[in-house]
């Protein structure tokens, strides 16, 4: 939402609200709760520990003009992203079924997308894994005609797929399957 806002301003603003965000928001999570204090979220093996980095380092990869602040939250979130895609078998699966997948998967894709945007391309939390390959596989999978999914857990018996997930994943990972079902959607 700051990311939408932030744009809309004007640039005296715009400069105002990115010092407030970045000051009392993104620099203060790094310098405080997220290095000394872990949020339980941190070290989470289900959608949370995904959602909220992308909420917080989405923010700081999209604003924040520190180098080095950005740096130091890549360091502490290349620690801590494992234990989110510890969270799905060799397969690709996950406990939490497709619905679930498509929310903490997709945002886990969307702060892929903006930290290669940001370093073009120089770093990436997809590139060389193939255990993201089979996770961006499995919600597919896992869906019938109708929009009924095969989910358990507390996910429910129907949904949709984002199409501009899929489509995201099918380019990202060379993979024309994910691409033809997020075009079909």
């Amino acid at each position: 939402i700051s990311i939408v806002l932030v744009a809309m301003c004007a640039d005296p603003a715009r400069a105002q609200f990115a010092d407030v965000t970045t000051s009392s928001g993104i620099g203060a999570i790094v310098t405080s709760r997220y290095a000394s204090h872990p949020n339980w979220w941190l070290s989470g093996t289900n959608n949370w520990n995904a959602v909220c980095h992308q909420g917080v380092l989405g923010a700081a990869l999209a604003i924040e003009e520190d180098h080095a602040l950005v740096a130091r939250m890549l360091t502490l979130a290349a620690g801590r992203l494992p234990a989110f895609l510890s969270g799905y078998g060799a397969d690709g699966s996950t406990s939490e079924g497709p619905g679930y997948w498509s929310y903490g998967f997709g945002w886990f894709a969307e702060l892929n997308a903006q930290l290669e945007h940001r370093t073009r391309g120089q770093l990436s939390v997809f590139e060389g894994d193939t255990k993201v390959a089979a996770i961006a596989r499995f919600a597919p999978q896992m869906t019938l005609a109708g929009g009924h999914f095969v989910n358990f857990s507390d996910g429910g018996r129907t949904g949709r797929l984002s199409p501009s997930l899929l489509t995201y994943l099918g380019q990202r990972l060379a993979d024309p399957t994910l691409i033809a079902q997020g075009t079909a959607l």
